[in-house]
């Protein structure tokens, strides 16, 4: 007795390709418009990023501002101190001066990375047939006999 694939095998079969085919259409369609909303939504997060990043630079900038303040405060009273005589420098307002400076010193701002680029991922490339579609495609020309 010979193996056939029957006729119901083979309309399910060519319906199986007719599905792989307009399903593979409506995800080319479907990434071909994500591909061009990604497109749009990616130049308005550079301009969002390019803002952020800007906001936290002068941020940072201003971080760095009160270190160089406190830097020339700090060197500066510890300077005066140093001119008083030792007897003031032994004081309990020497201590509070000393310990606010100590205070002063200690503060180390922490400067906000910057944010970077958002990535997307790459859909502008379509769906092709493939190795799998193309032998799916064959084995509807299969013989008569399998």
């Amino acid at each position: 007795m010979a193996l056939k694939i029957t006729k119901a095998e083979r309309t399910s079969l060519a319906a199986v390709i007719n599905n792989i085919d307009s399903e593979r259409d409506n995800a080319n369609h479907a990434r071909r418009v994500l591909a061009d909303r990604i497109a749009e939504v990616n130049d308005e997060l550079l301009v969002l990023v390019a803002e952020a990043n800007q906001a936290i630079a002068d941020y940072n900038g201003s971080l760095r501002d009160f270190t160089d303040w406190r830097d020339e405060v700090s060197q500066r009273l510890q300077d005066e101190v140093g001119d008083r005589s030792e007897k003031w420098q032994e004081s309990d307002k020497a201590q509070a001066v000393n310990d606010w400076i100590q205070t002063l010193e200690s503060i180390e701002p922490e400067e906000i990375e910057e944010v970077e680029e958002v990535e997307f991922p790459d859909v502008s490339n379509e769906i092709e047939e493939g190795d799998f579609v193309t032998e799916v495609h064959d084995l509807a020309d299969a013989p008569e006999e399998v």
